[in-house]
């Protein structure tokens, strides 16, 4: 537990989405939820029905949007990678190219 609260406080230094961080975002959403739930069985009030929704609306989105992020930062690492395998490819090709004509340049040595 005490593991928890200090990967959660080190999230604060860290860019980005953290799984401390995400997982303290749901447990709050959650409770959140069930709080509100209480209020409108407590009061009938239908402002409860309205904030739940609203809760609701806005834990889905938070959870979309960072799912939606690590997608992104996955693909970017693939383009690197693949912009990498590419620029190797290039090498090969260009050094392979030069080895043939400082090859037919050269003059050959008789011995």
């Amino acid at each position: 537990m005490a593991s928890f609260f200090h990967d959660l406080w080190a999230s604060v230094f860290i860019p980005g989405t953290t799984p401390a961080l995400a997982l303290a975002t749901n447990v709050t959403f959650f409770l959140l939820q069930i709080i509100l739930l209480i209020l409108l069985y407590a009061t009938l009030s239908y402002h409860f029905i309205a904030m739940n929704i609203l809760c609701a609306g806005l834990w889905g989105g938070i959870n979309w949007f960072v799912k939606e992020v690590e997608e992104f930062k996955i693909a970017e690492e693939a383009k690197k990678l693949e912009s990498e395998k590419d620029d190797l490819r290039k090498d090969k090709k260009q050094s392979g190219k030069t080895g043939i004509l400082r090859d037919a340049l050269e003059p050959k040595k008789n011995i």
